[in-house]
């Protein structure tokens, strides 16, 4: 035995089992979230809301221990609000092993990848989408945070109802199919009330100008443009919209500390942002009850469970649509000159009142709430 190979080999295998026992030691378990929405390009604030929320909530079940004794790492993706590079994110979700997905924020998006992920077990929650057609397919793997369109269709229907009994009442839509089933179901709504309804698109209409009327407007133009359109085309009278209610009146004394916690981080939550939380809780609390985070198993638990968030109690039904529905309604006289017009918005909730309404109601009634803004 040469002396180089004498003293060599005692290091060498120390070194050796040095890294085996390296090697062997087990690596922290994590469980991968993908999070996505359009975290860049014209829709970012949204994305930066899902974003956000969903990073707060998983810091705060991490530092509790995470989920089945996984900790939390999302993996984010950024779909520009298209859905081409949606489904690249998709993809690439599917590549890196992630069962378990917060997003996407538009419907058009999200209805795309959701077949992606079905196809590939991944479960997906989405905290913006609002497209009844998302949840109306019947996919295993998809459910939301946000409202249905539909549901909230009927409690504009039944807000028209409740405050213009007595005028006329007409029902326009963008000529889109979205846009026609979401005034259809108001106009339906409307007629079963036993009012009388003017139906028609955007570009075919033609008022008399004599008779004050209220206008329910959906679809894609911004209210300045379809105000001046009524107003040229001689309809006089409210022009009313569904519009953002802002934070969920369902928020819990939780809710309302993550609100704060976000404020003092320098960042100004929106609803968004508190329905991605939510939606990271859930995710924690079904795999809790599926003692598994596989998105198969998982899917299942939320279709059987209530689950305990920062807005409320959440029950999804069949379809994986949540049983809280609310909505803003934004009205302003019909004119053409909207330098000076002015517009508020009225809250309405579609569910029984809960505390988190600070004592605006009463218990076993909706709970509403009435802010007001300018729009210039």
């Amino acid at each position: 035995m040469s002396a180089t190979r004498f003293f060599c080999e005692p290091i060498c295998l120390l070194l050796a089992a040095f890294l085996l026992a390296f090697s062997i030691t087990p690596a922290f378990a994590e469980i991968l979230i993908g999070v996505a929405g359009p975290l860049t390009g014209p829709n970012a604030q949204f994305g930066a809301q899902i974003q956000k929320g969903a990073e707060f909530a998983a810091a705060d079940i991490n530092s509790a221990g995470g989920i089945n004794g996984e900790q939390i790492k999302l993996v984010l993706g950024d779909d520009l609000s298209d859905v081409k590079q949606g489904v690249s994110v998709a993809n690439k979700f599917v590549a890196d092993g992630v069962k378990l997905v917060v997003g996407h924020f538009n419907s058009g998006v999200s209805l795309y990848v959701s077949e992606v992920y079905a196809e590939n077990g991944i479960l997906m929650i989405s905290p913006g989408s609002s497209s009844p057609m998302l949840t109306a397919r019947g996919l295993w793997n998809t459910f939301r945070t946000s409202s249905n369109a539909l549901k909230e269709a009927e409690l504009a229907a039944k807000y028209i109802s409740d405050n213009y009994s007595k005028t006329e009442v007409w029902v326009v839509h963008d000529d889109s199919e979205s846009s026609k089933a979401i005034t259809a179901v108001v106009r339906d709504a409307l007629s079963l009330s036993g009012q009388s309804i003017n139906y028609s698109g955007l570009q075919n209409l033609s008022g008399s100008g004599q008779n004050e009327k209220v206008v329910f407007y959906d679809g894609v133009e911004e209210l300045p443009d379809v105000s001046t359109t009524l107003a040229n085309a001689n309809v006089d009278g409210q022009l009313i919209s569904l519009a953002s209610p802002g934070l969920p009146s369902f928020l819990t004394p939780e809710g309302r500390d993550v609100v704060n916690r976000l404020e003092a981080a320098g960042f100004t939550p929106g609803r968004y942002a508190l329905q991605a939380y939510a939606a990271i809780q859930i995710l924690k609390q079904a795999a809790a009850v599926a003692g598994a985070t596989d998105g198969d198993q998982v899917a299942a638990a939320l279709k059987r469970g209530t689950f305990s968030t920062v807005i409320g109690e959440i029950h999804f039904d069949a379809n994986g649509d949540i049983d809280k529905t609310e909505i803003a309604i934004a009205h302003t006289p019909i004119k053409d000159d909207w330098n000076v017009a002015s517009a508020g918005v009225s809250r309405v909730c579609g569910t029984t009142c809960p505390a988190s309404c600070n004592n605006s109601c009463t218990s076993g009634e909706q709970c509403c709430n009435v802010a007001s803004f300018q729009v210039r």
